[in-house]
């Protein structure tokens, strides 16, 4: 998004309640391009199937305002 400065992630495990917000600053893109936003760190669980994230992501504009949070995305299974 062009008028972004930012953006923001909500990660939740999948069947909780919880909600993690992860802040990444926007580079300079161009009007239709597509960003790429990587979140590090998480954690396949030891069932055999792996532990599934949702995330939504808001856009930030530069005097704070967030956008609505677009529909939820969900993580692959690590084993695949």
């Amino acid at each position: 998004v062009a008028h972004a400065t930012a953006y923001a992630i909500d990660l939740c495990d999948a069947g909780s309640q919880h909600v993690e917000r992860f802040m990444r600053s926007a580079g300079m893109a161009t009007r239709g391009s597509v960003v790429e936003l990587r979140v590090g760190g998480l954690r396949p669980s030891s069932g055999p199937s792996g532990q599934h994230y949702s995330a939504q992501v808001r856009c930030v504009a530069e005097c704070g305002c967030e956008s609505a949070p677009s529909m939820p995305g969900w993580s692959r299974n690590p084993g695949l």
